[in-house]
């Protein structure tokens, strides 16, 4: 039988905010830390698609390169947009996608950064899986 896992998940920290993501592929494990990450900030965004953008990332390790791109997305996020995954590669540590921005309409809570605090992205029967820590 397959092993069951979430997207992602919250768990408690004193002072940040701390989820754990999975995902099957890297590419998996990445869009769920994404989402995790706007559901943990109560982030939600208009039906309607206003744009897109092209991200190119490069990093020197896989942690680096997730950081990168969650970064990226706050970015979006802080300019009053919601950037929701519409294509992403990741090959060795590089990152490219099309990034569809819904106009943000609601945040409950402000990320200062995403830290390396605790992340190591490993496999386990076959499910990748990293603890994120979000400064707040």
């Amino acid at each position: 039988m397959a092993h069951v896992f979430p997207d992602y998940e919250e768990i408690p920290h004193i002072a940040d905010l701390q989820i754990i993501a999975y995902g099957k592929t890297m590419k998996d494990l990445f869009i769920h830390a994404a989402e995790g990450m706007f559901t943990v900030i109560g982030a939600t965004g208009d039906d309607c698609i206003r744009e897109f953008k092209i991200i190119d990332l490069k990093a020197n390790d896989i942690e680096t390169l997730l950081v990168g791109f969650l970064e990226e997305l706050l970015l979006f996020s802080e300019a009053g947009w919601l950037g929701m995954v519409k294509e992403m590669n990741i090959s060795r540590f590089k990152l490219s996608g099309k990034i569809q921005l819904l106009r943000l309409k609601a945040k409950n809570k402000e990320i200062k950064a995403v830290t390396y605090h605790e992340m190591n992205i490993y496999q386990e029967n076959g499910v990748f899986q990293t603890k994120i820590t979000f400064d707040v």
